[in-house]
């Protein structure tokens, strides 16, 4: 074989291993993709109305929805964004007040929303972590302890 050809093709060869190494580190430790019942603890450790995550890992991408009961209906809450690095999870979003008057839902007040970030770490079924909330009633964020738990298929 000339230089030249042992030349390319070692090139060749190493840019398959880049490459090859490259699209592994897409794939994270552990896979998102399913459905998890949230729950988020108040400062006194009282958990709050539990919450459903839906996530999904596809094409190195993370996206997902949480779903929350808004009065008589189910909301579901886009992410703003999501990352998935190894089992360590975030992901952002934000929600509209749920204003009532005289015992009535009233419509959204764009003004009245608040910000989450939640971070924390998947192991098997389960994830634990901090969310930061800011909100339009609070000069300063505060953060709490969740976990959500992966929930199981019941198809046969």
């Amino acid at each position: 074989m000339k230089p030249n050809r042992i030349l390319c093709a070692t090139t060749a060869a190493l840019a398959l291993v880049f490459l090859s190494a490259c699209s592994r580190d897409k794939e994270p430790a552990v896979n998102p993709t399913g459905v998890w019942e949230l729950k988020a603890f108040t400062a006194g450790n009282q958990a709050v109305t539990p919450q459903t995550l839906a996530l999904k890992w596809e094409g190195g991408k993370l996206t997902g929805t949480l779903s929350r009961q808004a009065g008589a209906k189910l909301e579901q809450v886009p992410f703003d964004d999501a990352q998935l690095k190894g089992s360590e999870i975030s992901f952002s979003l934000h929600v509209y007040a749920l204003h009532y008057e005289n015992n009535v839902l009233q419509p959204t007040d764009t003004n009245m929303v608040t910000y989450s970030t939640y971070q924390g770490q998947i192991s098997g079924d389960t994830m634990k972590g901090k969310v930061e909330k800011k909100s339009w009633q609070e000069e300063n964020s505060r953060t709490l302890d969740w976990e959500a738990t992966r929930v199981k298929s019941t198809a046969p």
